[in-house]
This record gives structure tokens, C-alpha cells and sequence, in this order.
């Protein structure tokens, strides 16, 4: 049950960062091709289902990690363990910060609609410290 756990999550999350990752190649292209592939994208991810799905995936995955990382049997750390245990301590807070600020940007700015072309003009304009993350 735990190893069917595993993978789902980790089959959901890898779904979910392909969007952007396809929408980032689509920007070597254009501004206009980011934004018309967008809702298809990134869409199913803002709804309610794909929320409680994603979240759900995200728990899961960060709970296996660290039932794994309790039950390790040695002290032992090969280059190949540290590299996995620094970007899995490093990415979840880089990205709940990221889902974190679009969701308040939304809230808290009527007319926000998270564009591609906004999102990048506050990075690099107004906050290129989190464009470098």
C-alpha cells in the first residue's frame, strides 16, 4: 500500500510540473503561446478537485520522505542521499511560497489574473530575488 502511495503521488506531482514545464518551453516561443496554453495547463490544477488532489499528492509525498528519512537503518550519506535530502528540504517551501504569493495576489488584487506577463514583470521588475528562486 505504502509503495502504491509513493507512486501515485509522485505520478500526480510529476503531472503537475510538466504543465509549467511545457508552458516555459512554449515561452522560448512567445509571451502569446505561454498565455493561449495556460488554462489548458495549468486550468485542471485551479480547480477545486485538482487542488485537493495536488495537496493531497504533495502530503503524501512529504510524509513518505520523511517516514524514509526516520527509518534510515545507517548514518552513513553518500553524495547521491545529500543531493536528495537538500532539494527535498529546499523545494517545498520555494514552492509553497510561490502557490502562496499567487493565491494572496489573487485575493488581495481584484483584477490579477496570475498572466504569465504580470507574474514576469513582478519578478524581474518589482522582485527579481524571487525570479532567481
Amino acid at each position: 500500500m505504502v509503495r502504491n502511495a509513493r507512486i501515485m503521488s509522485r505520478l500526480i506531482l510529476l503531472t503537475f510540473v510538466t504543465g509549467p514545464l511545457i508552458n516555459l518551453i512554449l515561452g522560448l516561443h512567445s509571451l502569446a503561446a505561454m498565455e493561449a496554453a495556460r488554462p489548458y495547463l495549468m486550468g485542471p490544477w485551479r480547480s477545486t478537485p485538482g487542488i485537493v488532489l495536488l495537496t493531497g499528492a504533495a502530503s503524501v509525498h512529504i510524509l513518505l520522505g520523511i517516514t524514509a528519512l526516520a527509518s534510515r537503518h545507517s548514518l552513513v550519506v553518500t553524495k547521491t542521499d545529500v543531493v536528495q535530502l537538500l532539494l527535498g528540504f529546499v523545494t517545498p517551501p520555494l514552492l509553497i511560497g510561490h502557490a502562496f504569493a499567487m493565491h494572496i495576489a489573487g485575493v488581495v488584487t481584484p483584477r490579477f489574473d496570475s498572466t504569465f506577463g504580470q507574474v514576469l514583470a513582478i519578478y524581474w521588475s518589482f522582485a527579481p530575488s524571487y525570479a532567481i528562486q
